[in-house]
């Protein structure tokens, strides 16, 4: 090789390594700050939806992104003035969150379709089960955490008489003397103000069944129920899995 071209080879390198960016030990890597952007970016559109009496609720919401992603205000404080000052740095993070976000949002819009389908055009058969959401959920005194809902509307395959049976196990997570919590509710309705709920308290470890008979005379207009985490005491350690949950329909 020439000694020209020698020149000009370590001319390139001495050239990338100094466009190389050295990151400081206390700023977060570009992974972890991706992840605590996209869980912050979520809690500030949470609140922005809130009603206003709510506003109150906004450092629970950052506490759970500092939380849940392990790193403090300070860490996360920095290392966005940090990366602020290398646009380039900044913009591959924002490059992946897109790419995040977006693929979010199409797995968001195919959950919306299936329960729209499950909502309105519910399979028919002797013994269906109708429910839709995943078999296993995990609950805890988070704001995100603390609530499970369902609601189906009924059509030309429910029938007068039906017997709708819920079933969920549940495993508390928890020292025996917390007082902790779940309520589980089940509610049919019929016409504009007729509702008939069955409902039960849980404090335990259990495999429960809430079951009811649809009106044999009215037509059902609506199914829906809610699981509720009931925390009297803050505790974070605590949570509750609720596991093999369905929702059978029976003629």
């Amino acid at each position: 090789m020439k000694l020209k071209q020698i020149i000009s080879l370590f001319a390139i390198v001495l050239l990338l390594s100094a466009c190389k960016v050295n990151r400081p030990d206390d700023v977060l890597p570009p992974k972890t700050m991706e992840a605590v952007l996209y869980d912050y970016h979520l809690a500030q559109a949470i609140l922005m939806d809130a009603e206003s009496t709510e506003k109150y609720k906004r450092d629970f919401y950052l506490d759970w992104v500092y939380q849940k992603n392990g790193v403090t205000k300070e860490e996360f404080d920095n290392s966005l003035v940090w990366y602020t000052r290398y646009p380039e740095e900044f913009a591959e993070i924002y490059e992946k969150l897109s790419e995040r976000v977006t693929k979010d949002r199409n797995q968001a819009a195919m959950l919306l379709e299936r329960i729209e389908k499950s909502s309105f055009s519910v399979e028919s058969g002797d013994s269906v089960d109708l429910w839709y959401l995943n078999n296993t959920a995990i609950m805890s005194n988070s704001i995100f955490l603390d609530k499970l809902t369902y609601s189906i509307k009924a059509d030309t395959t429910f029938h007068k008489g039906d017997t709708i049976t819920w079933n969920v196990n549940s495993t508390f997570v928890a020292p025996d003397s917390l007082p902790l919590k779940v309520y589980l509710a089940m509610s049919l309705r019929y016409g504009a103000d007729r509702v008939v709920t069955v409902d039960t308290l849980l404090d335990h470890t259990t495999e429960v069944t809430l079951m009811t008979v649809t009106d044999t005379v009215v037509e059902l207009n609506s199914l829906t129920g809610f699981v509720s985490y009931i925390d009297t005491i803050g505790n974070q350690d605590a949570c509750v899995v609720l596991s093999d949950m369905s929702l059978i329909r029976q003629r």
